[in-house]
């Protein structure tokens, strides 16, 4: 079984805010054949900042997880996908946007 039918028609939440499912949606969707929501005023701040104004708490992976949590039980749903980076300009070439 490949990954497309595993995941095909299923629908995931994207445990994200600051307009990242604009990058990330449609690449999940195009490869897995899943179909992303995004939770409505979800703020993924309350698990810590880039900028460290609000501490992690704990590793990138379990803020991840606490978020991945935090939005399946806002939508009652059974499948979410978080992640813990920002985007922001390459080192290099700064009009190419990297995480």
């Amino acid at each position: 079984m490949n990954d497309q039918q595993l995941f095909n028609e299923r629908l995931v939440v994207l445990a994200t805010m600051h307009q990242k499912e604009k990058v990330i949606a449609p690449l999940l969707e195009q490869e897995l054949g899943i179909k992303i929501i995004v939770p409505q005023d979800f703020n993924t701040d309350i698990f810590g900042t880039f900028t460290r104004e609000v501490e992690r708490p704990g590793t990138q992976i379990a803020a991840a997880k606490l978020k991945a949590e935090k939005a399946l039980e806002l939508t009652q749903e059974n499948l979410a996908v978080a992640s813990e980076g920002s985007f922001t300009p390459h080192p290099f070439v700064p009009y190419i946007y990297c995480n």
